[in-house]
């Protein structure tokens, strides 16, 4: 009797479990290995699939965007930093829609902008001058007593004529090496004050009458006086300007415009 009850309950409940999560062994008792065998397998490949889309779930991830925030690389301004010493490389576009690349440079104790074509050229003189900016400052805080005085002295020397130690320095650092040392320099500064002597404005028409009165000092004659006055106040009134302002083709410009003969 038990036999026919369990065999009708196989045929009957069978075809619901071909694809079973978990099944109660129990209920067939010792002898349908079989049965318990197959609902096993079924188990152990749902098991194993789940695990497997747990694995691939804890591995995988989404597709990440891009973000919108630029790269630090690729921000600007720029920074380049050695020691304590930054130097700031800024962008700017052309009126030509092309980039430039400008360096702020401070070495002289006031900001300047030093321009380059390329961001390789710029960056690499940000480098460069950061590193001179670091040393200084090391060699700064390594005075000595004596050296402070000196750099004092000659701090109070320039400050007079309004220029900064830094760009008296490199003035001279230019001027040597084209002059080749400290008495051609001196030799080229007397040379530029000869041949460049200052000289004071004034107008075409007080030198006129200044030139006039010297004549008239000298005992020029009457005719002289006369004549020379009719040709220079014309020249005067032609120019109404400081007599420094005229030039050699102005001047040749208004003798060819009076349609003299040549022999006037």
């Amino acid at each position: 009797m038990r036999k026919r009850t369990v065999a009708k309950i196989q045929k009957k409940c069978l075809h619901r479990f071909r694809k079973p999560l978990l099944y109660p062994f129990e209920l067939w008792g010792q002898k349908h290995c079989k049965i318990r065998r197959f609902f096993a397998f079924r188990h152990r490949r749902i098991v194993n699939g789940v695990d497997k889309l747990q694995h691939l779930c804890n591995t995988s991830r989404m597709k990440a965007t891009a973000s919108r925030k630029p790269k630090q690389s690729e921000s600007w301004p720029r920074k380049v930093t050695v020691g304590r010493e930054s130097v700031t490389v800024y962008r700017r576009k052309t009126p030509l829609g092309n980039f430039s690349f400008m360096v702020a440079n401070y070495a002289d104790g006031k900001r300047r902008f030093d321009s380059y074509t390329t961001e390789a050229d710029a960056l690499d003189a940000a480098g460069r001058l950061a590193r001179q900016l670091s040393a200084r400052d090391v060699i700064g805080a390594s005075m000595t007593k004596e050296q402070s005085v000196e750099y004092s002295a000659a701090a109070q020397s320039l400050q007079p004529l309004g220029i900064t130690l830094s760009a008296a320095v490199a003035a001279i650092v230019e001027i040597v090496k084209l002059t080749g040392d400290l008495s051609g320099a001196m030799a080229a500064a007397r040379f530029f004050k000869a041949k460049h002597k200052t000289v004071t404005a004034k107008r075409v028409a007080d030198v006129v009458a200044e030139l006039l009165a010297l004549k008239k000092s000298r005992g020029a004659s009457v005719r002289y006086l006369t004549d020379l006055k009719f040709r220079l106040e014309k020249f005067a009134d032609q120019f109404p300007c400081n007599v420094g302002s005229v030039t050699t083709p102005d001047v040749q410009a208004w003798l060819d415009g009076l349609k003299l003969s040549s022999q006037s």
